[in-house]
């Protein structure tokens, strides 16, 4: 999968004189937590709401809220910002920008396309491509297997008798385990049916497990 398919967009930018205060505000507004820096379309630098916080004293000098905002209010954007950012491009591989982030230690990726930011990609849209391919929400059914030679010869076969229900399958020669994710949209009733299933295959099941919705919580008043 590409970074294009998953990254955020259209992408909240601020200006390099911009005050730290609207860079404050806009991340709060948009419940974000960094900013591309653009002069003129161009990126020059990226705030975080880390970068934010450390120009704030107050939690050392025991400022008001007032003094701390007005601190803010006088700082501007390109005072504090990061200048040199990692980016990637938008047809890079999502396991490009998993990989850059783990290793510059950084939780979002400006995206470009022929040296516009066209988007951002972040920790939460990677993770929240890897919730989707473990089919970890209502309706899904996930399968661990050991991961033999005679398992893999297998999973075609089982591919081919479940195409109707597999969401994904994922391993690697490097891992122990084989992860299965079907849809069970009857729940507990699919789910057996499944396991009853992939017994015949000589599958060896290390665990199993029914995604279902978090019961609400329903609050009283006496």
């Amino acid at each position: 999968m590409l970074i294009k398919d998953i990254m955020s967009k259209p992408v909240v930018a601020i200006k390099p004189k911009e005050s730290a205060f609207t860079a404050y505000r806009l991340m709060q507004e948009h419940k974000i937590r960094r900013l591309p820096v653009l002069d003129s379309n161009r990126l020059v630098g990226i705030v975080t709401e880390r970068d934010i916080r450390e120009a704030r004293p107050s939690a050392i000098a025991h400022l008001p809220q007032e003094a701390s905002e007005d601190i803010l209010r006088i700082t501007q954007v390109n005072q504090i910002m990061a200048k040199q950012v990692v980016t990637v491009i938008s047809d890079d591989p999502v396991e490009q920008a998993a990989l850059l982030m783990a290793s510059h230690k950084i939780g979002g990726i400006p995206v470009m396309e022929k040296d516009q930011v066209v988007g951002i990609v972040t920790e939460t849209d990677i993770f929240r491509l890897f919730t989707t391919l473990f089919g970890a929400e209502p309706g899904y059914f996930q399968v661990v297997l050991l991961n033999t030679e005679e398992t893999r010869a297998g999973v075609a076969d089982a591919f081919r008798k479940f195409s109707n229900q597999v969401r994904s399958i994922l391993f690697s020669p490097k891992y122990p385990e084989i992860v299965m994710v079907f849809k069970a949209p009857d729940g507990k009733e699919d789910a057996e049916k499944i396991l009853d299933e992939l017994h015949h295959f000589s599958f060896q099941i290390l665990d199993w497990h029914l995604f279902e919705a978090a019961p609400v919580e329903v609050s009283s008043t006496s």
